[in-house]
Formats: structure tokens, C-alpha cells, sequence
């Protein structure tokens, strides 16, 4: 798998496990329900609330968790359980918030959902059922009674973007909003390579066996590839299957003409090239 070089970027965020003895002037506190965040709107923009507005939306500091420090500001996770929100706050899920979360708050917000969920998940020893305690030093949990520790669970995933030329191959599913297609991507199974699940996953999909795989960058979504060069599973020109329910080629670099978007008869690929024009 060739790789390109990554640029480094200015450290923007800092994480810790332990909160400074100083704080912040200005918190930001992500405070999470299931896989959303709790915010305050005005206008097309959000805010997140401080650590000293918390005890105001009934919620309890002592389960706090010290993320780290973003642009010099002390940043907080917390699940906000059964606490019952007032306006002007509100809970929006973490996909409908970003367009209205800069990069870097984005990818913080990730992480406190994924870290509240853990603590919220493992006040009890998954080995003897006693409680566990948090760990000073390290994002951990330990169970004093049999010295079981757990970590944070990450699920590691990937997505691609299968090319052909000037064309990218792009799918929807069932569970789409009409007209909303996407690049393909799935979760990495026990004993696979990134490499591996890419292939396997476009072949359940689409049914199509893919080759020149190159990396192209990380982020919260999963491991970004690309695969060019693909060819069909049965020769080309055969039909694709898998558990797609719908498929639509695109010229890349281009946008995508409003009649593939409305489901007219060319945005959907049965063997041939979708007339994309």
C-alpha cells in the first residue's frame, strides 16, 4: 500500500488525563447524551457550556472527565444522564453538529462522547461485578477487587473511495435518505489488516474485487483510502451486487448533476456506466 506524506499541523489540542491545578479562564464542557452533545443555538451558531454552568442544567461535577486543552482552553467530558434540559440548552447529535463545530472542536467532541460512554459503561467489573475506580494517571478503569483494568474501546474502522479513471463509485442503503449517496466504509474485524477489511467490505457491498490501494488520512470517521483501478467481480461490464441498494457513478471533480440527485433512471448503475454527463 503506497502512502503519501502527512503534512504535521500545529498542535491545536493537547490531551491529559489529569486536570491542572490552575484551570482556564474560559471551559468548554461536552456535555454528552447517547451520541449527542448538549448545546445552546443562536442563530447558525452553537455553544458548548462552561464548567460554571453545569450546577444551572442539574448536573453533578464530580463525574467529570479532564479531556485535555484545546487552543489553551480546559476542555470537559460528561454524561448528562437523566437531567432534564431547559431551553435555551438542547441536545443535537454529533453528525447534525458538524458543520457548525470547527475541525478541531469536532474531533474533541468525538472523543468526549467515546470517553463519557466509556465511563458511563464501566462503573462495574465486566470479571466479578464489583465497582471499578478511575485511574489517576493513565484513561482507565480498575477493579480493585480482581485487578482487571479496562481501557477505552475503539473500534477501528475505514472508508474509501473506489475510483475508475475520472469515475468514483459511490452507494446508498435502505437506511439513507432518499437521493443520499456515500463512499463505502465498514468497521475492521478480529485478525484483519486495513488493507483487508477495504477489500472485503467493497466486495460485500458492491461486489467488486479492488486493487492500488493508497492512503489518504485519518480522522474520526476511520482510515481514508482510496482504491483505483477497480475491476468487476465477474469481467467487466457484469453486474454488480452485494447489500448495496443502490449504485451511482460519478465523474470526479465534477458536481453531481441534479437529475442523478432526483433518482431519474440514470443515477442508478445495472451494469453499465451511469450517463453522468
Amino acid at each position: 500500500m503506497k502512502s503519501e506524506p502527512v503534512k504535521s499541523q500545529p498542535v491545536k489540542f493537547v490531551p491529559a488525563v489529569a486536570a491542572p491545578a490552575a484551570l482556564s479562564a474560559r471551559t468548554r464542557c461536552f456535555v454528552v447524551r447517547q451520541l449527542g452533545l448538549v448545546v445552546r443555538s443562536e442563530g447558525a451558531q452553537v455553544f458548548l457550556p462552561e464548567l460554571s454552568e453545569l450546577p444551572r442544567l442539574g448536573l453533578s461535577t464530580a463525574d467529570l472527565q479532564y479531556l485535555g486543552r484545546l487552543h489553551e482552553e480546559d476542555c470537559f467530558a460528561l454524561d448528562a444522564g437523566r437531567a432534564e434540559l431547559s431551553a435555551p440548552w438542547a441536545v443535537q447529535s454529533l453528525r447534525s453538529l458538524y458543520d457548525q463545530l470547527t475541525e478541531e472542536e469536532f474531533g474533541v467532541a468525538g472523543r468526549a462522547v467515546q470517553i463519557a460512554t466509556f465511563a458511563v459503561t464501566h462503573r462495574f467489573c465486566g470479571g466479578c461485578g464489583q465497582p471499578t475506580t478511575r485511574d489517576a494517571v493513565e484513561r482507565c478503569v480498575r477493579c480493585r477487587s480482581c485487578d482487571l483494568v479496562f481501557y477505552p474501546r475503539v473500534s477501528p474502522a475505514i472508508i474509501v473511495l473506489v475510483r475508475r479513471g475520472q469515475e468514483a463509485l459511490l452507494a446508498s442503503s435502505a437506511r439513507f435518505a432518499t437521493g443520499f449517496y456515500s463512499t463505502l466504509a465498514g468497521f475492521v474485524e478480529p485478525g484483519e489488516s486495513l488493507e483487508q477489511t477495504l477489500v472485503r467490505e467493497v466486495f460485500e457491498e458492491v461486489g467488486i474485487q479492488v486493487e492500488n490501494v493508497r492512503y489518504f488520512g485519518t480522522d474520526l470517521s476511520g482510515v481514508r483510502l482510496v482504491a483505483n483501478d477497480w475491476e468487476w467481480s465477474l469481467g467487466d461490464g457484469a453486474p454488480l451486487h452485494g447489500n448495496a441498494q443502490d449504485l451511482l457513478l460519478v465523474i470526479c471533480g465534477r458536481r453531481i448533476p441534479e437529475n442523478l440527485l432526483e433518482g431519474t433512471p440514470s443515477a442508478r448503475f445495472a451494469g453499465r456506466d451511469a450517463e453522468a454527463g
